[in-house]
């Protein structure tokens, strides 16, 4: 049970420091010397501890990673000193066994929440100017996609069919922090 409570925790504190983060690195938001690189390797060091130390849902914070490097958000030093700490931490503490398939699964939601998050922004798709379309769609579609729902669909479906909850208690509790975060500025 203390397993469970830990990574709940460890999740809320990735989605609060990776939201901040992003919140300093793109709306100026400052709180001290140094305070995004700082939340970058909390962020970095905690997707790191999860990895290393639940392997069921460690497919599920890779793909997420490996999603966002694909679709080109680890744009600035802060999400690459983030990206770094995580690689040294399970470098320096290990990789438990992977489901392959869950990984992948787990980066297909993740790719695609991200490109329909940005098409919903009306952002060019991979950051390239040629990938910007202009299709209409209806607002409630688009707060649904800039939610990036997809990942939480499939990691509850994963979480049922394996019977394993901690896989969507993990992507819940990091929304939850990533939501605090905004609401906590605002």
């Amino acid at each position: 049970m203390d397993g469970i409570i830990i990574l709940l925790i460890a999740s809320f504190f990735t989605g609060l420091a990776a939201k901040l983060v992003d919140l300093m690195e793109d709306n100026g938001l400052k709180l001290f010397k140094l305070d995004k690189f700082v939340f970058a390797v909390i962020y970095g060091l905690l997707i790191g501890y999860v990895i290393s130390n639940y392997n069921v849902v460690a497919p599920l914070w890779i793909g997420a990673v490996f999603a966002l490097i694909l679709a080109k958000k680890i744009d600035n030093l802060a999400h690459f000193i983030g990206l770094i700490s995580s690689l040294i931490f399970v470098a320096l503490w290990g990789l438990g066994k992977i489901n392959i398939l869950l990984l992948a699964i787990f980066l297909v939601a993740a790719f695609l929440d991200e490109i329909l998050s940005d098409f919903a922004e009306g952002k060019p798709l991979l950051k390239n100017k040629l990938l910007k379309f202009k299709i209409t769609v209806s607002k409630n579609i688009k707060r649904i996609l800039k939610l990036r729902p997809l990942l939480e669909i499939i990691a509850l479906i994963a979480s049922i069919i394996i019977w394993d909850f901690s896989l969507f208690l993990a992507i819940l509790f990091f929304d939850i922090g990533y939501l605090a975060a905004i609401k906590s500025i605002k």
